[in-house]
């Protein structure tokens, strides 16, 4: 019987929390998380479709475990198949460079604790290149090119119409002047052509035009079709965010009026709320990304 290979989404409310908590680490390792690096967290819990419950565990425990970092890292991989272990690897190792990477500054500690968790998964230098190339890729990636490959094909459609057109007009010049005078047909390039002469170079054009857009049309419908899908799954995964951040703001406002806390309770909870206030505003701000 095949051995079923689950995706982190589907995995155990264990191993996503111990997920999880790592990258939480890595946003608070440096003493300080923002919410730029709040953001992030959020597109994964978005990603990994991370329930409410298991959301406000998450919130809970920021800052708190940064001495239990390699018993989270061995329990990770805990009931896993060898395949769900590299997916669970090479994943963690992609989204805490995300993290580290939150706030364009690369904090001593967080590259301290990257390459300890590299070590003890280890991971090669190879595969570290490769993450970081495939985090500049994803990064680089905008809805922007979306407009500027729509832009870029009717660019591409302008130019192939000249192409096209002017090709077979320049054909029948040399054809007409041949046809009239062969001994001085150059001459025959300075007069106007006829009606006729438009109409049949308009018939090549446009058989030649089928022609070479037919070449170019399966690339660039395959390349437009990608980035429109991966701009569309961008979209739904920060409307998403959106929408967990709006209710444990809710959540979190409500438990600290239920409770009517106070002293150092009700200070870290009026933190965390400012804190996701500001993940919220930078939402709305942004555009989508890729992870």
């Amino acid at each position: 019987m095949k051995e079923k290979i689950r995706d982190i989404s589907a995995m155990s409310v264990e191993t996503k929390l111990r997920y999880f908590n790592i990258l939480a680490i890595m946003a608070a390792i440096d003493e300080e998380i923002n919410q730029l690096e709040m953001m992030e967290l959020y597109r994964m819990a978005a990603r990994f479709k991370l329930l409410h419950k298991e959301r406000l565990t998450m919130l809970e425990d920021i800052g708190k475990n940064h001495d239990e970092i390699m018993g989270l890292c061995e329990g990770l991989l805990e009931d896993l198949n060898d395949q769900e272990r590299n997916i669970v690897r090479f994943s963690l190792m992609k989204d805490l460079i995300i993290i580290m990477k939150a706030d364009y500054y690369e904090a001593p500690e967080e590259k301290k604790l990257l390459h300890t968790i590299k070590v003890f998964f280890k991971i090669t230098e190879e595969q570290m290149d490769f993450f970081f190339e495939e985090y500049q890729q994803d990064r680089s990636f905008s809805e922007e090119e979306v407009i500027e490959l729509y832009d870029g094909n009717k660019r591409k459609e302008r130019i192939l119409t000249a192409t096209a057109i002017g090709i077979p007009i320049a054909a029948i010049y040399v054809i007409e002047g041949v046809k009239k005078n062969k001994s001085s047909f150059i001459q025959t390039f300075t007069k106007r052509l006829s009606n006729m002469d438009y109409l049949k170079a308009i018939g090549l054009g446009m058989i030649s035009y089928e022609i070479v857009k037919g070449l170019l049309k399966h690339k660039d419908n395959n390349e437009s079709r990608l980035k429109q899908h991966l701009m569309k799954d961008s979209r739904k995964l920060q409307e998403r965010a959106i929408r967990y951040l709006i209710l444990d703001i809710a959540n979190l406002q409500q438990k600290l009026q239920e409770e009517n806390q106070e002293g150092l309770e009700a200070k870290y909870l009026k933190e965390k709320i400012v804190l996701l206030e500001k993940t919220l505003a930078s939402f709305h701000n942004t555009k989508p990304q890729l992870l």
